[in-house]
């Protein structure tokens, strides 16, 4: 596992926060490391298709993401209740791309709290904070 604290984000231009649709909803943050920078091609196209997705998803209130380059990315999302994340992340292309990437993965976390529709979106560093108190680094045992 990587200490958050003093790791430097690089904005991606395209993944300023996007909003979906109002609601109350909960908050979700992860953060993906690679093992090596080779599978970094790879895993931003998938990262890209992914965000895509939940852009169209059902229940997604709003997504955007940031990296550490060359290797870690961190995802933050906001979803209408844990019902619909969780039927997010079982759908395609998220689900294979998990699978694909899971050997691939040095750190991976996830985070899920509960905010309302004005608290979005939520701030990278209430994110890392989060992320750096999570417990155990795949919930679901997803990927």
């Amino acid at each position: 596992m990587i200490p958050l604290s003093g790791i430097r984000t690089h904005h991606c231009s395209n993944s300023r926060w996007r909003r979906c649709q109002p609601c109350r909803s909960g908050g979700d943050g992860s953060l993906l490391r690679l093992r090596s920078v080779r599978r970094f091609p790879g895993f931003l196209r998938s990262a890209i298709a992914i965000r895509q997705q939940v852009l169209r998803a059902d229940g997604a209130v709003g997504v955007s993401w940031n990296t550490a380059l060359p290797r870690t990315f961190f995802i933050l999302s906001a979803w209408r209740d844990r019902d619909t994340l969780d039927a997010f992340v079982r759908s395609e292309p998220h689900v294979s791309s998990m699978r694909r990437y899971r050997p691939a993965m040095a750190d991976a976390r996830f985070g899920f709290w509960s905010t309302t529709y004005d608290g979005l979106p939520p701030s990278w560093s209430e994110a890392q904070r989060r992320l750096r108190e999570a417990t155990h680094p795949d919930p679901e045992g997803v990927i």
